[in-house]
């Protein structure tokens, strides 16, 4: 009896590790797509601010509340962005160089993703572009400024997807800070 149960033990064992190797196989296999992917962020109402961008030189016009504005720069290879069917909005993407000069602005109303993207990318992408800011415009507020409630409603109609490298969510995390601070009005300069 003793034998059988050795032998039992034997098998279970067997089948964990095969369990096992399979668990970490799959694993490895993730780690692998990351890497070769990369890392991917879907955008949060906290990565926006409550101002919009000027149309001629891509600044933030901080006076201006009728809009919201993403906090920092993302890469404009990847970005995907998926408008809800139902938004009462539209989106304006700001395109930038590597040194972040200003080089346009486009407005759309459509998903920013397949082969549309794919033509909008590699035109910006001949002119320079390798950085987005986005801002999310309401098609009919009523008071014409975006208080805190509506600035989580407008910024769940939009699904913005973007690559987040690690060089991006250093100056992401310092452009946050500035952000922070000149919202909250505590800039020397003011």
């Amino acid at each position: 009896m003793a034998g059988k149960n050795k032998k039992t033990a034997k098998a279970v064992g067997k089948w964990v590790a095969i369990g096992l190797a399979c668990v970490a196989a799959v694993g490895a296999a993730f780690g692998i797509v990351k890497l070769v992917k990369g890392d991917y962020e879907t955008l949060k109402p906290r990565d926006y601010v409550r101002y919009t961008l000027d149309d001629e030189t891509g600044e933030a016009d901080k006076d201006d509340k009728s809009g919201l504005t993403t906090k920092g720069f993302y890469a404009l290879k990847n970005l995907t962005i998926e408008l809800d069917p139902d938004a009462e909005i539209s989106y304006q993407i700001n395109y930038y160089d590597a040194q972040h000069n200003f080089l346009g602005v486009n407005s759309y109303d459509q998903d920013f993703t397949d082969d549309f993207a794919k033509d909008e990318i590699a035109a910006m992408e001949q002119q320079g572009a390798v950085d987005v800011r986005i801002e999310i415009i309401p098609n009919a507020d009523e008071d014409g400024e975006i208080g805190a409630f509506e600035k989580l409603t407008y910024a769940k109609q939009l699904t913005v997807k973007v690559y987040e490298g690690k060089e991006k969510a250093d100056e992401k995390e310092e452009t946050e800070e500035k952000t922070d601070t000149e919202e909250s009005g505590n800039t020397a300069t003011e």
